[in-house]
């Protein structure tokens, strides 16, 4: 491969990537639709597990574009 060539690889790679992520991100925040409808039953372990999965998928996209707060 080229410099070009390389350089459009990492790119296009980078992309793919984001993509799949934000596709990924945008999976578990449709959670939220449910939401209510899945607090207003008894404490539920699977439902806290997503929710800690969708906050450690959101802090990945901060880091990801260095986004702190």
């Amino acid at each position: 491969m080229n410099g070009f060539e390389k350089t459009y690889h990492y790119y296009t790679m980078r992309e793919r990537k984001e993509r799949i992520l934000y596709n990924r991100v945008m999976d578990e925040l449709n959670l939220f639709h449910e939401l209510p409808q899945l607090l207003a039953h008894e404490y539920n372990p699977p439902l806290e597990n997503k929710l800690h999965h969708l906050l450690n998928e959101f802090y990945q996209i901060l880091s990801f574009y260095e986004i702190h707060f």
